[in-house]
């Protein structure tokens, strides 16, 4: 259900802009505005190992794996997802500004 609260904001952005002076916009969304089914949506079991992190703190193992996932064009929230399935508990919000340190690092 993320990924289809995330699509449905991406997909409004343009629409949004449009608005200017109102100070009211109602929507209608149904399962056919949805370009993929989510009504037999089925979530993947996740194997954790024992090694899970509890806390929130980017160590360097969870460092290099953003830095792995950035490269490969991922966004803050797709990484921390897949950070998630991992086993490892880091709020998106946490691993963009992360990548926005990094970047302001590097500069």
């Amino acid at each position: 259900m993320h990924d289809v609260i995330n699509y449905s904001i991406d997909a409004s952005s343009p629409l949004i802009e449009d608005i200017g002076e109102k100070k009211e916009i109602t929507t209608v969304v149904e399962l056919k505005h949805i370009p993929f089914d989510v009504s037999e949506y089925t979530p993947t079991k996740v194997s954790v190992t024992q090694t899970t992190q509890k806390t929130d703190t980017i160590t360097e193992e969870i460092a290099t794996h953003i830095r792995q996932a950035y490269q490969k064009g991922y966004g803050a929230r797709k990484i921390a997802h897949h950070l998630e399935k991992m086993g490892f508990c880091i709020p998106y919000y946490k691993v963009a500004y992360f990548l926005k340190k990094e970047c302001t690092n590097k500069n």
